[in-house]
């Protein structure tokens, strides 16, 4: 829904994340009967909708001339770590109130946006192939997280916890190994070795 009179696009940002929180709101009501299984997408809805407002309002829109930007000329890296942190923190209240496995699908795939998000202010995007892989390394970290879920019995929210962990240890292994020094030395062990004594 799109308004054209003045002021319209601030309200074109805020009805969807308003809808978002009601929906959330309402489902929670509605317990011990089972929540709509789309509030999980209206959390991921909440990320793009808090950009478009920051945009809209131009809150944190000074991006630093030494960093380069994820969406130039549109959005700042700033606005888009403030988005997906914001959603980040619906998805997590959703998860922890109304206990449903989209909200840990959702709530993996928004702790990796905010974590490349908070890499993007230190200027992610300007760095090796090698090195931003080996800057994404730590979304490891999230392997603990996903044993702690087993442990409290909660085994279909591990799955994205796992993924996230194995994707980022295989994908920034292999992408180090491929463009960085790793290749590089072993072959000149390998001419080395074919060389001879």
């Amino acid at each position: 829904m799109i308004w054209e009179r003045p002021g319209g696009g601030y309200c074109r940002r805020v009805s969807p994340r308003s809808f978002c929180w009601r929906a959330t709101l309402r489902a929670e009501e509605a317990k011990p009967s089972r929540p709509p299984p789309f509030l999980a997408g209206a959390a991921l809805a909440i990320a793009p909708c808090t950009l478009a407002l920051l945009a809209e309002l131009k809150v944190l829109a000074l991006a630093p001339i030494d960093v380069q930007q994820l969406f130039p000329g549109t959005f700042s890296n700033q606005q888009v770590f403030a988005s997906s942190l914001m959603a980040l923190a619906v998805s997590v209240f959703g998860l922890w109130r109304l206990k449903m496995t989209g909200f840990a699908w959702t709530t993996a795939t928004l702790a990796t946006g905010s974590y490349i998000s908070i890499l993007l202010l230190f200027n992610w995007l300007g760095q090796k192939p090698e090195v931003q892989a080996l800057w994404c390394l730590p979304l490891v970290a999230m392997e603990p997280a996903a044993l702690f879920l087993e442990r409290r019995g909660r085994v279909r929210w591990t799955m994205p916890f796992h993924l996230v962990a194995v994707a980022a240890l295989v994908l920034g292994l292999d992408i180090m190994a491929f463009n960085g020094p790793t290749l590089n030395m072993a072959g000149s062990l390998r001419a080395l070795a074919l060389s001879g004594p």
